[in-house]
Parts: C-alpha cells; sequence; structure tokens
C-alpha cells in the first residue's frame, strides 16, 4: 500500500495542475503498475487516510449526484471529471492556477449549456426559459473570471518589472 501512496505522490508532484481527478490519477497509477486494480472510490479512501493528501468530494461521491453510468462514461470521454480530486498537501495552488481552474469550469458549463439548447425539447418555453437564463449567468461567470485573470497577470507583470528594475 506505501509504494501506491509513494507513486501517486510523485505523480501528483509532477502534475502540471495542482489538483487532480482521483479517476485521472487511478489510470496513471494502472498505467505505471497494470498490476494495481482499485476502483476509484477505493483509492479516493486509501488516500483519505494518508495526511501527505488532500481529497476534495464531489456530489457523485456524496450520493447527490444523479449520473447513470452511462452519462458518466460519456461525460469522461469528452474530458470531464466528476468525480472526487486529490492534491498534495504540501502543495499551495497559486492565485493564478485557482483563478485558471475556476475559469476553465466555467468555460465547460457555458459550452455544456450551449449543447443542451441545440438539443433542448421542441415547443418548450420554460425549458428554453432556464437554459437561456443559465447560458447568460454563465457567459457573466465567464467574464467575471476572465477579468480576474487579466487583472492577475497585469498584476504579475507590474511585480516582475519593479523586481527586474531593483
Amino acid at each position: 500500500m506505501s509504494d501506491l501512496l509513494n507513486r501517486a505522490a510523485l505523480l501528483l508532484e509532477e502534475a502540471d495542475f495542482f489538483l487532480v481527478p482521483v479517476h485521472e490519477l487511478n489510470n496513471l497509477l494502472k498505467y505505471d503498475e497494470p498490476g494495481t486494480i482499485v476502483s476509484d472510490g477505493h483509492l479516493a479512501n486509501i488516500l483519505r487516510g494518508d495526511e501527505r493528501f488532500r481529497v476534495f468530494s464531489s456530489d457523485i461521491e456524496m450520493g447527490k449526484g444523479h449520473y447513470s453510468e452511462e452519462s458518466l462514461s460519456l461525460l469522461h470521454e469528452h474530458g470531464i471529471s466528476v468525480g472526487p480530486r486529490v492534491m498534495l498537501a504540501s502543495r499551495v495552488p497559486t492565485k493564478h492556477e485557482v483563478l485558471g481552474f475556476l475559469l476553465e469550469k466555467a468555460n465547460q458549463t457555458f459550452e455544456t449549456l450551449k449543447q443542451a439548447w441545440d438539443i433542448r425539447p421542441d415547443d418548450d418555453e420554460l425549458t428554453e426559459d432556464k437554459l437561456l437564463d443559465a447560458l447568460a449567468k454563465a457567459q457573466r461567470l465567464q467574464r467575471q473570471l476572465k477579468g480576474l485573470v487579466n487583472d492577475d497577470l497585469q498584476q504579475q507583470e507590474h511585480e516582475e518589472d519593479h523586481l527586474r528594475k531593483v
């Protein structure tokens, strides 16, 4: 078990992003060591028992999500992970990483809503109204997050310019 946890820690240290879906980490572990077979839920529980990791639960894991196995599979195929996520407790995300993560999720939400609009039922004004409202809110969120990301980038550039002058 300690080998599995040590490999997980190494993979998370090398990850491009601070927060990794447990499903993705499990696939990497299985690729590294094909004999390692644990379910995503079991891996999440194992990681929770080790102080090196922080596991963040999702609605799916908490039994609040209402997705069929087919729906979950389709989401994974499109690069959308809905299960728990894990990070190293020692890795503190930067403001830029957090804003980037939030913007990515807002973009995914907007794209999903656009796809829902394309397949909405005919002659259902209530559904259309709800989708239009959700699209407008998602777009507003995107704009706000893009503004925060741009502000953060400008602040970083300003700080770098200041350091160069010193």
